[in-house]
């Protein structure tokens, strides 16, 4: 939700086990248990599951479908659980790390639409405030390493060119 949002952004202000960002300490994953959404990748479902809700929402890229899923199941009357008797091995971002800045230009359009879709125009209004600020700091972040010569013209380039993408998506 919106506490993710804005910790996406600002990652530096709680710890990274912190469950304000949506990230959970090791301990909770060693007992079966409700959750909110899961991950999409591995998922076993009920075919009933799969009927009743019509699947993936194939406007999502890349990001955001199955979380969107998972809230649709969640109407239906459907209970998600984690179990950590399942164990599978997910080499996470192996595609989207060789083009970041695509990779975040399309989780922030997934995020809109999901926020559009779910919560309504207030709290998309509230996410786009936290985008804002958000990538204002990003910005400034990258401009100063810039002018410390971290990072290149090119990389600058390619950042304030996603920074804006995210802006008008």
């Amino acid at each position: 939700g919106i506490a993710q949002a804005f910790f996406g952004f600002f990652e530096k202000l709680v710890p990274l086990n912190s469950t304000a960002n949506g990230r959970y300490p090791a301990a909770a994953y060693e007992q079966e248990r409700e959750v909110d959404h899961i991950l999409g990748a591995a998922v076993l479902v009920r075919r009933a599951v799969w009927e009743q809700t019509g699947g993936l929402d194939e406007g999502f890229a890349l990001y955001f479908e199955e979380t969107d899923w998972c809230r649709r199941a969640q109407r239906a009357g459907w209970q998600l659980w984690y179990t950590p008797d399942a164990v599978i091995t997910h080499i996470g971002a192996h595609a989207t790390s060789r083009q970041p800045e695509r990779s975040a230009v399309l989780f922030a359009r997934s995020q809109a639409r999901f926020f559009r879709k779910h919560y309504g125009a207030g709290w998309y209004l509230l996410l786009k405030l936290i985008t804002i600020a958000g990538l204002s700091y990003w910005l400034a972040r990258s401009l100063y390493a810039r002018m410390r010569q971290r990072i290149d013209g090119a990389t600058l380039a390619r950042r304030t060119a996603s920074y804006w993408h995210i802006l008008v998506s």
